[in-house]
């Protein structure tokens, strides 16, 4: 726990001293869940998020797998994940973006996010209550 906490503290303030803006979320590196580290961002004041949809963008993925895996099993309420500084990223993203602008509206993380009566389980998924 104070790993984390200090690993969190440490990103947070280079966030803040970078963009001016306090971060209020946190996606643990890798999807390494569990329920210590939860209660800890929790304990913080943080919200943990976790993605639903892995681009796989990350292993030298082609654009065309990057869309694929964006897009095709894509649900309401759904998170990508992406990463930036990848080979195939930037490219392909514009292709997803305009697919599902069509089908869905697109929204900021914290747009997304439950408010209330929710709890997150170890895999970092939110449950209504």
């Amino acid at each position: 726990s104070d790993e984390i906490a200090a690993d969190i503290s440490k990103t947070s303030q280079v966030i803040q001293e970078t963009t001016g803006t306090i971060p209020t979320l946190v996606r643990v590196p890798s999807g390494a869940y569990n329920n210590n580290a939860i209660s800890t961002i929790e304990k913080l004041g943080y919200t943990a998020v976790q993605w639903s949809v892995d681009s796989i963008d990350y292993a030298d993925a082609s654009c065309e797998d990057i869309f694929r895996r964006s897009t095709e099993k894509t649900q309401p309420g759904d998170i990508i994940l992406m990463h930036n500084g990848t080979k195939n990223t930037a490219i392909a993203l514009a292709r997803v973006l305009d697919s599902l602008s069509g089908k869905y509206e697109l929204v900021k993380v914290s747009e997304l996010l439950y408010k209330d009566d929710f709890h997150v389980d170890a895999t970092g998924k939110m449950i209504k209550n």
